[in-house]
């Protein structure tokens, strides 16, 4: 998908959390440990609040927001499409797990500060603050309890 308006990198970004979520969900059920299904069904609970929010801003920003064109930005296709996760997951222990799950939320949080410097419209600029404070905090809490879980 070729972004173009700051919609598209909306609706990219929000496809790619539900692509998370189906995949941890899916990995989860094919793991054996029960600890790997905890710390995926967490993962899984956090795309979906992100997804959730994500809607919630397509359907409440402004239009001439969303409207806004991305061509003066860098991003043509989205860098943390690398990252989508393709059940790769199985197998894994939860440290590496997590720190798939960490170099995805990295490579988004990366692309909204980038776009965040560059954007010359306060209420862009704004916008995408506000969803790089998001994924910011979705990370610190995931890395928590990532934590608590490798103490079981």
């Amino acid at each position: 998908m070729e972004v173009k308006r700051i919609r598209d990198l909306l609706r990219w970004t929000k496809q790619y959390h539900e692509n998370l979520e189906r995949c941890y969900a899916d990995c989860a059920n094919q793991s054996d440990e029960e600890k790997i299904k905890l710390l995926l069904g967490y993962f899984k609970s956090h795309q979906t609040r992100l997804t959730t929010t994500l809607q919630r801003v397509i359907d409440s920003e402004q239009e001439k927001v969303l409207d806004g064109w991305i061509s003066e930005y860098s991003v043509r296709q989205p860098p943390f499409q690398k990252h989508v996760c393709k059940h790769d997951l199985v197998g894994l222990t939860a440290d590496e797990i997590t720190a798939k799950v960490v170099a995805g939320h990295e490579a988004v949080i990366e692309l909204y500060k980038e776009l965040a410097s560059q954007a010359h419209i306060s209420d862009a600029h704004d916008l995408f603050q506000s969803l790089l404070e998001l994924e910011e905090h979705e990370l610190m809490q995931e890395m928590v309890s990532a934590g608590r879980f490798s103490d079981l």
